[in-house]
């Protein structure tokens, strides 16, 4: 199945991309020496199948943009694994997955600082308030357990997402610092991140179904500053 593409979020284009199956020999054959010797690392032929049609997919989209083949575009690394493009560093994508199905958000002419996304697979969640205790914000935390039972594993997977997304944007991962407060609810909405030996920076955060999938997404947008965040917000208001 060829990428899905959604409605444009935030200045950037998003893509669902199917991952069951199995990996075409044309996806293979785009990746790169080093990514192919990862996938070759996955026990699972699941997972080894869900990373090489996602990549190829991930590659394909970003050809696109910048007048590549797909086999030819070179990646450069962050200290936590984040890609960049060589051939187009202003451009900025991230790559998600949660089961059969990832998320991809591309903002080819770099109008964000960085960006990050994140999917998650709607199911059932036991000790949903005990576990957010130890990934979300504390505010975050009490707001769910507030909640009627029936709402809660939306409104986790809601705010966990919106929190990967965050996290994923900064480029820390969960070794970065401690969980920004982003809320329970889809709405986009300023998100306030420390970044580690930086000035603190405004994010601007979103979440939308995605009922191809049964999942949830969210995207973040660091933002150039303070003050272009809130121009960003009015921008975003009058385009509603």
């Amino acid at each position: 199945m060829p990428p899905i593409a959604l409605p444009p979020r935030a200045g950037c284009t998003l893509w669902l991309i199917a991952l069951g199956g199995a990996a075409t020999s044309g996806a293979h054959a785009v990746l790169a020496a080093d990514e192919r010797e990862r996938a070759a690392r996955f026990r699972f032929d699941r997972d080894r199948h869900r990373f090489v049609i996602g990549r190829a997919a991930l590659r394909e989209l970003l050809a696109a943009q910048v007048g590549e083949s797909a086999a030819a575009l070179r990646f450069t690394y962050g200290e936590q694994g984040k890609p960049a493009l060589a051939q187009a560093p202003h451009c900025r994508f991230n790559l998600s997955h949660s089961g059969d199905w990832g998320l991809l958000a591309l903002d080819p002419l770099g109008t964000c600082d960085a960006l990050g996304v994140d999917i998650e697979i709607l199911r059932p969640i036991r000790d949903a308030v005990p576990l957010a205790a130890t990934v979300l914000d504390a505010g975050d935390t009490q707001a769910l357990a507030a909640l009627a039972p029936a709402a809660v594993p939306r409104a986790f997977f809601t705010a966990w997402t919106r929190g990967e997304a965050c996290l994923k944007a900064m480029g820390t991962g969960f070794s970065g610092p401690n969980p920004p407060a982003v809320g329970l609810d889809p709405a986009a909405r300023r998100v306030r991140l420390a970044l580690p030996g930086a000035d603190e920076r405004m994010a601007w955060v979103e979440s939308f179904d995605l009922p191809e999938a049964g999942a949830i997404g969210s995207l973040a947008l660091v933002l150039p500053g303070k003050a272009q965040c809130r121009e960003y917000e009015h921008e975003m208001a009058d385009a509603a």
